[in-house]
């Protein structure tokens, strides 16, 4: 079986990689086929024995700006476009039996457009359905951290704390374009 993993790897951060690469690994250690669509800027540290490395574009890491507003990652609808469509290509090239993303939002509409299953790796919990907190104790714990909420009031009384949102009716304006379903909210499940 071949896998091509698309982690969201914005500059140095190595999370969503480090999460790729280690399923990789082990699927590489059984004989499978993983190859990881990397574009950050540390590739030396992301070469594992048995996982192929494949150069892909990413967000700047100037527009990445901390994670606090997920809006900036695509500007607009034709940045997102061409990211999904970069991302199509290489899943058509690559011709994998399943993609899996880790938080790389353009890559599950390519992989749709590809025709290709897709599995999704999640790293907050909250968006997954499997919390056991709810949107109240969610909000109070935030208030420990008073800086952050304070500068970022005006979208948290929007009830949009990370502006996505926006981003969602980015990403249904793209798919609409792209002859897609429309489909609920942003495409991380």
């Amino acid at each position: 079986m071949k896998v091509l993993f698309f982690p969201f790897c914005t500059g140095s951060g190595l999370a969503h990689a480090g999460a790729c690469l280690s399923v990789a690994g082990e699927l590489a250690a059984r004989g499978h086929e993983a190859v990881l669509a990397y574009g950050g800027t540390r590739p030396d540290l992301v070469t594992k024995e048995g996982v192929r490395i494949v150069e892909v574009d990413e967000i700047p890491p100037e527009r990445s700006g901390g994670h606090d507003q997920m809006d900036g990652f695509y500007p607009d609808t034709e940045n997102l476009i061409r990211f999904i469509e970069c991302d199509r290509e290489l899943i058509e090239a690559e011709a994998p039996d399943v993609v899996v993303i880790d938080m790389r939002l353009p890559s599950m509409p390519a992989a749709e457009l590809a025709g290709v299953p897709v599995v999704t790796i999640s790293h907050f919990l909250p968006t997954t359905g499997y919390t056991s907190l709810t949107s109240r104790q969610r909000k109070l714990g935030m208030l420990r951290h008073p800086l952050y909420v304070a500068g970022r009031i005006g979208s948290i009384l929007d009830r949009d704390p990370f502006r996505a949102r926006v981003l969602s009716e980015r990403f249904a304006e793209a798919r609409r374009r792209l002859g897609l379903p429309p489909r609920e909210g942003l495409p991380m499940t």
